[in-house]
């Protein structure tokens, strides 16, 4: 069975705002509100100007998850 690429959009980019947030929220909870929303829009940013190839993305939403959980890694450590 094979799993098609998502359609990726702005929108549904954006889409996956309030979500990450909330991820981010429950794994690092305690870390200022402000410094999710920028390690959020950093990490969406990443991903628009990064990746070209956005059509062979499966899943947008746990790949910047992903960056942004790396992010608030390298935030913490520093």
């Amino acid at each position: 069975m094979s799993v098609q690429p998502e359609v990726i959009t702005k929108q549904t980019i954006l889409d996956t705002w309030k979500p990450l947030y909330n991820c981010l929220q429950i794994v690092f909870s305690g870390l200022d509100d402000e410094i999710l929303k920028d390690i959020i829009q950093e990490s969406m940013m990443d991903f628009i100007t990064n990746h070209q190839d956005l059509e062979v993305i499966k899943n947008h939403f746990s790949y910047i998850l992903k960056i942004a959980i790396r992010k608030t890694w390298k935030h913490l450590e520093s």
